[in-house]
């Protein structure tokens, strides 16, 4: 019996599940088994949220493997916040990231790429990071380390935004459609006039109108107090640049396609902000749908960048400025000659 007593009972450890998603070991209380599959929480909301916005994974992840999937939701993993959820924008970020990754990673066996420093890169829109996986070498013709990043004739922020532009479509598709479902379903509801449901029909869309109103001016504010000074040095140095002789036709490329991308969108960005002050005042029926904006939000922050980068570039080719000549110097051992001063005349 003092044996028996004298042995501890080791506590039982929780059973171990491995997610069929993110393929990580998780107790079984953390998650839930949908038939023979294990999903943890937040794979398990993830997917979900996945489902009810695109219907289903993007398109360009229908041909990804297993690990590439596990890879994708592991990512997510590590960008929840302590505390909270994953939002849908967060999600549709890591989605773009990776699939875009993934898409370059192919390219590298397909297409050769060009030697070239890491600020060239940059201002083809390729973030730093990026470039400094890549293969590198020292080049004695640039007196620095270059960088080849096997790509085709895209950039990764062209990747980037045409990722983005079709989960967007995807998005807009999967709404119409469940909008057909519940109008297809075949609910007995009472009977309401006509005038009454075209009335209330009127009512609810212009308040959806007036959110996506209120959406489009917040960007539109947000562009042009990002860019407002931006465009201004641009277009301050436009008759120096294009009359520098220096200055590198590509650099010159880049400042003009960036100068030109500001002006548009800023103008879109004004007339939106303009609109939408007309607005004011007016019942919600009347208020003018604002037009939407050639830019999204992500490209505000990375516009932005691509500028400092850019504008950095485009000054290095300025001529540099005479240095300013120094006063002379009275040596040590001569005396400084006294100020000549003019004597007073008496009136």
């Amino acid at each position: 019996m003092a044996a028996a007593d004298s042995q501890v009972t080791q506590p039982e450890m929780p059973e171990q599940m491995k997610c069929w998603l993110c393929a990580q070991s998780f107790d079984a209380g953390q998650g839930r088994l949908h038939g023979k599959k294990f999903l943890c929480g937040l794979c398990s909301n993830a997917h979900r949220t996945m489902r009810r916005n695109l219907g289903g994974y993007p398109e360009e992840m229908q041909t990804f493997t297993s690990e590439e999937i596990s890879d994708l939701f592991r990512t997510l993993h590590s960008k929840k916040p302590a505390g909270g959820g994953l939002n849908w924008q967060t999600m549709k970020a890591v989605m773009c990231t990776n699939i875009a990754t993934r898409q370059i990673e192919q390219a590298k066996d397909k297409v050769k790429g060009e030697w070239l420093p890491a600020s060239v890169w940059e201002t083809r829109g390729w973030a730093k990071e990026t470039i400094e996986h890549q293969d590198n070498k020292w080049s004695d013709e640039y007196n620095t380390q270059v960088y080849k990043i096997r790509i085709t004739s895209e950039t990764w922020a062209q990747i980037h935004e045409r990722i983005a532009e079709s989960l967007l479509r995807q998005e807009r598709d999967a709404t119409k459609k469940r909008g057909k479902e519940a109008e297809d379903l075949d609910v007995p509801m009472a009977s309401v006039p006509k005038d009454d449901k075209d009335k209330k029909g009127q009512v609810a869309a212009a308040k959806k109108q007036e959110r996506e109103n209120e959406k489009i001016h917040a960007l539109a504010a947000r562009a042009v107090g990002a860019w407002t000074k931006i465009l201004g040095q641009c277009e301050k140095m436009a008759d120096k640049v294009h009359s520098t002789a220096a200055m590198p036709a590509e650099t010159m490329q880049t400042y003009d396609e960036l100068t030109a991308k500001l002006q548009k969108n800023m103008t879109a960005a004004r007339q939106a902000i303009n609109g939408f002050e007309q607005n004011k005042g007016k019942p919600v029926e009347d208020m003018a749908a604002l037009a939407e904006l050639p830019f999204q939000a992500a490209d505000v922050k990375i516009v932005t960048q691509q500028s400092g980068v850019i504008l950095k570039e485009v000054r290095k080719a300025f001529p540099k400025a005479a240095p300013k000549r120094k006063a002379q110097e009275v040596p040590a051992n001569q005396e400084a000659q006294p100020k000549r001063r003019r004597a007073k005349t008496n009136p």
